[in-house]
């Protein structure tokens, strides 16, 4: 073990979370022991009270093992990446500093990693809102069932890369790093822990709190985003080609259902930027390319032609949204 024999990391990220990061702070403290758990917090050079409101919770909880680190504005990737590399724990966890840890995460968590069986741990959450002090859970439906043997295809067909939902061995975890200024970081990073991890553990438990944020980028849609979800199919497929045979049966299925929910995703993101799917010439090209590389037994007939002809999607799109602004 490391010299301050942590059995878990947890990091934080923190960019203007003045008003919520000493509860998320205390959902922790309040559970783990000091001499257990390292709590890294990385504030990404807020331009709030944050500063203040980490140091106040520093000055009242000074027997907790928290590392604090300030920085200049690099965004969440530059600053998970941080935490990455101070992090001393036998595995490492993710908490963004808007949300929090149910109060039995700790009673959950704790023997599964100190049995050091496993490479990487997930389990579900939550969504929940806050009217004045009260907390409203907000019901979050199962993606899934565990099996006795853990389901590789079923992380890929939900294409749930939440970070913080994870526990993950230190080893594993520092094997992949962030990229740098790209909105949807997680997609690029979480799905090559479970290609390179030996052994997983799903729980049917929720254990993590995600705050509803009206201001969360998966509501404040940018056209660049687009990109960003694109380049993690090309990750994903330049994988494939430097790690593995291109005809690997359970990698090409894996990569079907990330190409098929990049293109649901990009279909959304459309939609809710220009009301329907104005697909550019690039988005068409890249599909179509993409599509090569899928497994047809993994895809839906009508998810199939939708992807094949994308031009006729992108027409008749088109023109029921003309109905629709005739009408009002």
């Amino acid at each position: 073990m490391k010299k301050n024999n942590f059995i878990l990391s947890v990091i934080i990220p923190c960019y203007n979370s003045e008003e919520f990061i000493a509860q998320c702070l205390l959902s922790i403290t309040e559970q783990v022991p000091a001499n257990k758990v390292q709590i890294i917090i990385i504030n990404d050079g807020s331009s709030d009270q944050s500063d203040r409101a980490i140091n106040d919770f520093l000055a009242s909880y000074s027997n907790q093992n928290i590392l604090y680190q300030y920085r200049n504005n690099a965004g969440v990737s530059a600053a998970r990446n941080a935490g990455l590399d101070l992090a001393e724990g036998n595995y490492i966890t993710f908490i963004d500093s808007d949300d929090l840890l149910r109060n039995n995460y700790w009673s959950v968590i704790e023997p599964l990693i100190l049995s050091e069986q496993y490479d990487l741990i997930d389990f579900k959450y939550d969504r929940f809102y806050q009217n004045n002090n009260e907390i409203k859970i907000l019901s979050h439906p199962n993606s899934y069932q565990s099996t006795s043997e853990y389901n590789l295809a079923q992380t890929f067909k939900t294409s749930a890369w939440h970070v913080w939902t994870r526990v993950i061995k230190r080893e594993l975890a520092t094997s992949e790093y962030f990229e740098v200024g790209k909105r949807y970081e997680d997609m690029l990073y979480t799905p090559y822990l479970y290609l390179k991890a030996k052994k997983i553990l799903h729980l049917d438990h929720s254990l993590y709190l995600y705050r509803d944020n009206p201001n969360s980028i998966t509501r404040n849609i940018r056209a660049g985003d687009i990109q960003d979800i694109s380049l993690s199919v090309k990750k994903m497929i330049r994988y494939i080609k430097d790690n593995h045979q291109e005809n690997d049966e359970q990698l090409k299925e894996l990569t079907t259902y990330m190409i098929v929910n990049f293109v649901q995703e990009v279909r959304k993101m459309y939609k809710k930027i220009y009301g329907y799917y104005n697909y550019n010439d690039t988005t068409i090209e890249e599909i179509k390319e993409f599509l090569s590389y899928c497994d047809r037994r993994h895809i839906s007939l009508r998810t199939y032609l939708r992807m094949r002809f994308l031009h006729v999607d992108k027409l008749l799109s088109r023109l029921r949204y003309k109905q629709y602004k005739s009408k009002k």
